[in-house]
């Protein structure tokens, strides 16, 4: 009997030690990870001044290609859309190159919009840029922002003058009247301008000018 007990003893503290150990141990957690739905950033509405300034490209746009009624959806008023309609007919046949209309200063007061504007023209083969300052006055519609008037500061471009007919030679570009007859006047600018170099023999001129008469 005793035997019995003696060999109970190691399986008892052995029994104990498990469940002490059982009681010390702290539980097993589960970690639950839940998806969380992402919901898009909605993109913020571009402010008055990116709005305007994409006006101006899209007016540039226009005029660039001379077409009359993608600039005239670009204003509103009828004295401003003939005006548009104008420009765009004696812009088409002009050989117009980088045309930018940039606003230099915005002053949105409400619906109401005063834009600083300088516009920067090339001639192809002509690598002299040409600028022009207006100021643009525009309205908040419906459909975003109109051009109501333009008006220039100094001098104006060639397509808000008239109607010009461009004339080529190897080094000038002539944009006269179309209804003008300019007889000789480009054999006349090549001759000047080939006596010019005979008499400034260190002078380069430009590869090709332009001329409006």
């Amino acid at each position: 009997m005793a035997s019995k007990v003696r060999a109970a003893v190691p399986a008892l503290a052995a029994a104990a030690l498990l469940v002490a150990g059982c009681g010390d141990s702290k539980p097993l957690r589960h970690t639950v990870t839940s998806q969380v739905k992402v919901e898009p950033v909605a993109t913020p509405a571009p402010d008055d001044a990116a709005q305007l300034q994409k006006l101006l490209d899209a007016r540039a746009e226009s005029i660039q290609r001379g077409d009359a009624v993608a600039l005239q959806r670009t204003s509103t008023g009828a004295a401003q859309q003939r005006r548009d309609r104008l420009e765009a007919a004696a812009a088409k046949p002009l050989p117009l190159s980088g045309l930018k209309l940039s606003a230099r200063t915005t002053d949105v007061t409400g619906n109401r919009a005063v834009v600083g504007v300088l516009t920067t023209y090339a001639f192809k083969g002509i690598d002299t840029p040409y600028y022009k300052r207006s100021r643009v006055t525009a309205v908040r519609t419906a459909a975003g922002w109109r051009v109501v008037s333009e008006q220039a500061r100094g001098v104006e471009a060639p397509w808000e003058v008239g109607r010009y007919t461009p004339r080529y030679s190897p080094h000038f570009v002539a944009l006269a009247p179309r209804v003008l007859n300019v007889g000789s006047l480009m054999t006349d600018l090549e001759e000047g301008r080939a006596e010019m170099r005979c008499a400034l023999p260190g002078v380069a001129p430009p590869a090709r000018l332009l001329v409006l008469v």
